[in-house]
This record gives C-alpha cells, structure tokens and sequence, in this order.
C-alpha cells in the first residue's frame, strides 16, 4: 500500500487544491475548485437528455405555448388544470406516447424554471387517467 501525504497548493488562479503525494512522488488532484465543479455538474446536466429529446421537447413546449396564447392562458407557470385542457385538447388528433412527452416537457421546462408544477395534481391525474383509458392503454391490474 503506497504511503499518502496531504499537501495544500495555491493555484495560480487563486484556487486551492488538495494533493495527495504517493510514495512514487505523482501528485494526483484530490479537490478542484467549487467554479470547476460547478461547470462539470453543467455539462453533465446538458448530458442528462438526448439531443433528439430536447428538441422534442422544445417543440412539444412551443405547441402549448401557442396553444395558451391563444387562449389566453398563462403558460409558465401554468396551473395542471390549464394542462389538463390542453391534453384533452390534443387527445383528438396525437398518441397517448406524444401527448405524455409532451406533459414531460411542460414539467421539465417548468423545472429548468424554477416554477413548481404539480403534475400529481387530480385535476391533471383525473383527466390524463381517462384519456389512457379511453385510447386503450392505461394499465390493467391484475
């Protein structure tokens, strides 16, 4: 087992960081800056999704945005009762899986916004229950 010794550098840029020393005399980065943490968190966020999703859901809140204005309807923060109206809206013309990434989207934006969206809500849960069921795919107990 190689011997560790704990060593403090300064960093040119003002930063501390925490090295270990083995017994071979390598130096390995034990803590990088907080602003370097920070910046890898953020492009592992910008990872969490495929591309493909994103732009999905881009598109997916594009259409409620519109969908809202037009009716005159806050969209962010928008309330599950406003939600619920647009599925049911939509339920006539788009599939089950496209109307549930679509309510993915609308939570995921209003996330990214820092706006709660209650989408366990019973005025949303209710309407989407019965919008899976009357197109045949809500789940069947056994």
């Amino acid at each position: 087992m190689p011997h560790l010794v704990a060593r403090n550098d300064q960093h040119p840029d003002g930063a501390k960081h925490i090295f270990l020393a083995t017994n071979f005399d390598r130096l390995v980065v034990m803590h990088d800056t907080i602003a370097l943490l920070k910046a890898r968190a953020s492009e592992f966020a910008k990872r969490a999704r495929a591309p493909a999703t994103e732009a999905a859901y881009a598109g997916d809140w594009g259409d409620f945005e519109r969908w809202c204005a037009a009716r005159d309807l806050a969209s962010l923060p928008a309330a599950p009762e406003t939600v619920a109206l647009y599925l049911a809206d939509r339920s006539a013309r788009l599939k089950v899986s496209t109307m549930q990434r679509r309510l993915a989207a609308i939570v995921v934006t209003h996330r990214r916004a820092g706006r709660r969206f209650d989408a366990d809500d019973p005025a949303l849960t209710e309407v989407w229950r019965g919008i899976r069921r009357s197109c045949g795919t809500a789940r069947r107990g056994k």
